[in-house]
């Protein structure tokens, strides 16, 4: 059963480009490995948008990727790079699809992430 842990949260108020007020929020989500001998657990990221618009109707959006980190540790310096570029859900899939390719093969692209783990 994952669990989703809250770990920080970005206030956007409206203004030139920006519709209405908006709140996202930066979950760190946690998934015990179900298995008799391991104790392994397997960390991810969820991003979620909250805002209502001019009319209050709700707005929700959110964009997640489960189990890319092994180490707490790992899946915490990740959210606070989303916190720093301020990321929403409409930009998570990039910025984490940057984020691993850089990891990977250390190539020093466009957004530098991997230097902050």
């Amino acid at each position: 059963m994952t669990t989703n842990y809250l770990y920080g949260t970005y206030i956007e108020k409206a203004g030139d480009n920006i519709p209405y007020d908006m709140t996202i929020e930066y979950y760190l989500t946690e998934q015990p490995l179900c298995c008799e001998k391991s104790e392994l657990t397997r960390y991810g990221v969820l991003v979620r948008k909250l805002a209502s618009t001019d009319g209050g109707e709700p707005v929700c959006t959110s964009q997640a990727v489960n189990d890319i980190f092994y180490r707490k540790e790992d899946a915490e310096k990740f959210i606070k790079i989303l916190i720093r570029e301020k990321v929403t859900p409409a930009t998570f899939r990039e910025i984490t699809e940057e984020f691993v390719t850089d990891r990977l093969d250390f190539s020093g692209l466009d957004y530098g992430l991997a230097r902050d783990i």
